[in-house]
Protein backbone atom coordinates (compact mmCIF):
# COMPACT_ATOMS: atom_id res chain seq x y z
CA UNK A 1 0.00 0.00 0.00
CA UNK A 2 1.67 3.12 -1.40
CA UNK A 3 5.15 1.58 -1.20
CA UNK A 4 5.10 -0.23 2.21
CA UNK A 5 3.36 -3.80 2.85
CA UNK A 6 0.61 -3.77 4.65
CA UNK A 7 -0.62 -7.29 4.61
CA UNK A 8 0.65 -10.71 3.46
CA UNK A 9 -1.96 -13.78 3.12
CA UNK A 10 -1.42 -17.78 1.49
CA UNK A 11 -3.43 -18.35 -1.47
CA UNK A 12 -5.85 -21.82 -1.63
CA UNK A 13 -5.00 -24.80 -3.61
CA UNK A 14 -7.18 -23.60 -6.46
CA UNK A 15 -5.07 -20.33 -6.42
CA UNK A 16 -7.83 -17.89 -4.67
CA UNK A 17 -7.02 -15.61 -1.84
CA UNK A 18 -8.72 -12.80 0.30
CA UNK A 19 -6.84 -10.38 2.23
CA UNK A 20 -8.36 -7.84 4.80
CA UNK A 21 -6.68 -4.56 5.62
CA UNK A 22 -8.07 -2.94 8.61
CA UNK A 23 -7.80 0.93 10.34
CA UNK A 24 -7.08 2.69 7.59
CA UNK A 25 -7.00 6.50 7.89
CA UNK A 26 -8.97 8.55 5.17
CA UNK A 27 -7.30 9.26 1.85
CA UNK A 28 -6.45 8.37 -1.58
CA UNK A 29 -4.42 5.29 -1.23
CA UNK A 30 -2.46 2.90 -4.03
CA UNK A 31 -2.60 -0.73 -3.25
CA UNK A 32 -0.29 -3.03 -5.14
CA UNK A 33 -1.09 -6.94 -5.33
CA UNK A 34 1.78 -9.14 -5.95
CA UNK A 35 2.74 -13.05 -5.83
CA UNK A 36 5.59 -15.03 -4.43
CA UNK A 37 5.55 -18.46 -6.25
CA UNK A 38 7.22 -21.51 -4.75
CA UNK A 39 10.34 -21.03 -6.08
CA UNK A 40 10.32 -17.69 -5.12
CA UNK A 41 9.87 -16.02 -8.23
CA UNK A 42 7.64 -12.65 -7.55
CA UNK A 43 4.83 -11.55 -9.89
CA UNK A 44 3.76 -8.20 -12.02
CA UNK A 45 2.50 -6.26 -9.35
CA UNK A 46 -1.23 -5.45 -9.89
CA UNK A 47 -1.75 -2.07 -8.41
CA UNK A 48 -5.07 0.57 -8.88
CA UNK A 49 -5.95 3.76 -6.77
CA UNK A 50 -9.25 4.36 -4.32
CA UNK A 51 -10.25 6.70 -1.77
CA UNK A 52 -11.01 5.16 1.35
CA UNK A 53 -13.51 7.07 3.45
CA UNK A 54 -13.88 6.81 6.99
CA UNK A 55 -16.43 4.08 8.51
CA UNK A 56 -16.97 2.52 5.59
CA UNK A 57 -16.02 -0.79 3.66
CA UNK A 58 -13.79 -1.35 0.28
CA UNK A 59 -13.49 -4.49 -1.53
CA UNK A 60 -11.24 -4.80 -4.03
CA UNK A 61 -12.02 -8.55 -6.19
CA UNK A 62 -11.82 -9.93 -9.26
CA UNK A 63 -7.77 -9.80 -8.68
CA UNK A 64 -6.13 -12.34 -11.20
CA UNK A 65 -1.95 -12.11 -10.80
CA UNK A 66 -0.47 -12.86 -13.91
CA UNK A 67 2.11 -15.90 -14.19
CA UNK A 68 5.61 -15.85 -12.90
CA UNK A 69 8.23 -16.25 -15.24
CA UNK A 70 11.65 -18.25 -14.30
CA UNK A 71 14.19 -18.21 -17.85
CA UNK A 72 17.11 -20.96 -17.19
CA UNK A 73 19.71 -20.99 -17.89
CA UNK A 74 20.36 -16.87 -18.18
CA UNK A 75 22.43 -16.43 -19.99
CA UNK A 76 21.61 -19.15 -22.38
CA UNK A 77 24.31 -20.09 -25.59
CA UNK A 78 23.29 -19.58 -28.82
CA UNK A 79 21.61 -23.45 -29.99
CA UNK A 80 21.03 -24.35 -26.72
CA UNK A 81 17.52 -25.32 -24.96
CA UNK A 82 16.13 -22.93 -23.07
CA UNK A 83 13.12 -23.52 -20.13
CA UNK A 84 11.03 -20.93 -19.17
CA UNK A 85 8.17 -21.75 -15.96
CA UNK A 86 6.41 -20.46 -13.09
CA UNK A 87 3.58 -20.73 -11.55
CA UNK A 88 -0.42 -19.49 -12.59
CA UNK A 89 -4.20 -20.22 -11.91
CA UNK A 90 -4.58 -24.24 -12.19
CA UNK A 91 -5.52 -25.85 -15.49
CA UNK A 92 -5.14 -23.13 -17.69
CA UNK A 93 -3.73 -22.72 -20.82
CA UNK A 94 -0.42 -20.30 -21.11
CA UNK A 95 0.06 -18.07 -23.77
CA UNK A 96 4.24 -16.81 -23.94
CA UNK A 97 5.79 -14.25 -25.74
CA UNK A 98 9.20 -14.31 -26.53
CA UNK A 99 11.34 -11.49 -29.04
CA UNK A 100 14.40 -10.03 -29.34
CA UNK A 101 14.54 -7.00 -27.29
CA UNK A 102 13.81 -3.93 -29.97
CA UNK A 103 12.75 -6.28 -32.62
CA UNK A 104 9.26 -6.92 -32.77
CA UNK A 105 9.54 -8.82 -35.96
CA UNK A 106 11.47 -11.57 -34.00
CA UNK A 107 8.10 -12.54 -32.10
CA UNK A 108 7.41 -16.05 -31.10
CA UNK A 109 4.53 -17.52 -29.52
CA UNK A 110 4.20 -20.47 -27.38
CA UNK A 111 1.44 -21.99 -25.44
CA UNK A 112 2.06 -24.65 -22.09
CA UNK A 113 -0.94 -25.97 -19.85
CA UNK A 114 -0.07 -25.28 -15.65
CA UNK A 115 -1.39 -28.58 -13.94
CA UNK A 116 -3.59 -28.83 -10.79
CA UNK A 117 -1.06 -26.76 -8.45
CA UNK A 118 -0.40 -24.17 -11.27
CA UNK A 119 2.85 -25.38 -12.41
CA UNK A 120 3.52 -24.43 -15.78
CA UNK A 121 6.65 -25.09 -18.05
CA UNK A 122 7.97 -25.39 -21.87
CA UNK A 123 11.31 -25.73 -23.92
CA UNK A 124 12.67 -22.98 -26.45
CA UNK A 125 15.17 -24.05 -29.72
CA UNK A 126 17.29 -20.97 -29.59
CA UNK A 127 19.24 -22.22 -32.98
CA UNK A 128 17.73 -19.09 -34.56
CA UNK A 129 19.01 -16.70 -31.74
CA UNK A 130 21.56 -14.26 -32.38
CA UNK A 131 23.66 -12.89 -29.98
CA UNK A 132 21.55 -10.19 -28.00
CA UNK A 133 19.09 -9.37 -24.69
CA UNK A 134 15.33 -11.20 -25.37
CA UNK A 135 12.40 -10.69 -23.22
CA UNK A 136 9.05 -13.41 -22.35
CA UNK A 137 6.24 -12.35 -21.12
CA UNK A 138 3.04 -14.71 -20.33
CA UNK A 139 -0.80 -15.02 -19.83
CA UNK A 140 -3.18 -17.28 -18.68
CA UNK A 141 -6.98 -18.33 -18.99
CA UNK A 142 -8.90 -21.22 -18.16
CA UNK A 143 -11.49 -22.77 -20.09
CA UNK A 144 -14.43 -21.52 -17.65
CA UNK A 145 -13.50 -17.62 -18.50
CA UNK A 146 -10.96 -16.87 -15.62
CA UNK A 147 -8.19 -15.47 -17.35
CA UNK A 148 -5.10 -13.03 -15.97
CA UNK A 149 -3.36 -10.42 -18.44
CA UNK A 150 0.28 -10.30 -19.87
CA UNK A 151 2.82 -9.93 -17.08
CA UNK A 152 5.41 -7.41 -17.00
CA UNK A 153 8.48 -8.83 -19.63
CA UNK A 154 11.04 -10.87 -18.20
CA UNK A 155 14.83 -10.31 -19.86
CA UNK A 156 16.91 -12.73 -20.68
CA UNK A 157 20.65 -12.94 -22.29
CA UNK A 158 21.62 -14.81 -25.13
CA UNK A 159 25.12 -15.70 -25.34
CA UNK A 160 25.90 -12.79 -23.29
CA UNK A 161 23.90 -11.00 -19.86
CA UNK A 162 20.70 -9.20 -20.78
CA UNK A 163 20.97 -5.26 -20.74
CA UNK A 164 17.14 -4.88 -18.28
CA UNK A 165 15.88 -1.05 -19.52
CA UNK A 166 15.17 1.34 -16.95
CA UNK A 167 11.49 1.59 -16.18
CA UNK A 168 9.82 4.59 -14.42
CA UNK A 169 6.25 2.91 -14.18
CA UNK A 170 6.36 2.36 -11.03
CA UNK A 171 2.54 0.61 -10.87
CA UNK A 172 2.68 -0.62 -14.29
CA UNK A 173 -0.15 0.58 -15.31
CA UNK A 174 1.05 1.30 -18.73
CA UNK A 175 1.49 5.34 -17.87
CA UNK A 176 3.95 7.60 -15.10
CA UNK A 177 1.83 9.84 -13.14
CA UNK A 178 1.57 11.15 -9.58
CA UNK A 179 0.67 7.36 -8.57
CA UNK A 180 3.89 6.14 -9.96
CA UNK A 181 5.51 9.79 -8.30
CA UNK A 182 3.94 8.80 -4.60
CA UNK A 183 5.64 5.47 -4.73
CA UNK A 184 9.25 7.22 -5.65
CA UNK A 185 8.73 9.63 -2.83
CA UNK A 186 7.75 6.93 0.01
CA UNK A 187 11.62 5.13 -1.07
CA UNK A 188 13.30 8.26 -1.57
CA UNK A 189 16.70 8.47 -0.33
CA UNK A 190 16.79 4.29 0.29
CA UNK A 191 18.04 1.53 -1.92
CA UNK A 192 14.23 1.03 -2.89
CA UNK A 193 13.45 -1.95 -1.00
CA UNK A 194 11.32 -5.07 -3.10
CA UNK A 195 9.90 -2.31 -4.99
CA UNK A 196 9.04 -4.14 -8.37
CA UNK A 197 9.96 -2.28 -10.99
CA UNK A 198 12.57 -1.02 -8.81
CA UNK A 199 12.04 2.30 -7.36
CA UNK A 200 16.09 2.73 -8.01
CA UNK A 201 14.94 3.28 -11.78
CA UNK A 202 18.78 3.97 -12.51
CA UNK A 203 19.73 1.25 -11.01
CA UNK A 204 22.93 3.20 -8.48
CA UNK A 205 21.87 2.57 -5.53
CA UNK A 206 19.82 4.83 -4.14
CA UNK A 207 16.09 6.63 -5.22
CA UNK A 208 17.30 10.53 -5.67
CA UNK A 209 16.90 13.21 -7.92
CA UNK A 210 18.33 11.37 -10.90
CA UNK A 211 15.72 8.47 -10.82
CA UNK A 212 13.15 11.74 -10.82
CA UNK A 213 14.56 12.99 -13.46
CA UNK A 214 13.94 9.75 -15.41
CA UNK A 215 10.71 9.88 -14.58
CA UNK A 216 10.18 13.26 -15.83
CA UNK A 217 11.86 12.58 -18.46
CA UNK A 218 8.97 9.81 -19.24
CA UNK A 219 5.95 11.48 -17.65
CA UNK A 220 2.40 10.69 -19.34
CA UNK A 221 0.29 12.07 -16.96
Amino acid sequence: MDGKISQTGTASSNGSFSITIDLIARGVYTFGVYALDKAGVKSSTFSTSFTVAGARSSALSNVNITPTILVAPDPVDPGKILTISGYTIPNATITLENEKDGNSATRKQFTAESNAQGSWSLTVDTTSFVTGTYKARAKAEQSVGVKTNFSNYTFYGVGQNAKKPSNADLNTDGKVNLVDFSILLYWWNSNGGNSNPPADISQDGKVNLTDFSIMLFNWTG
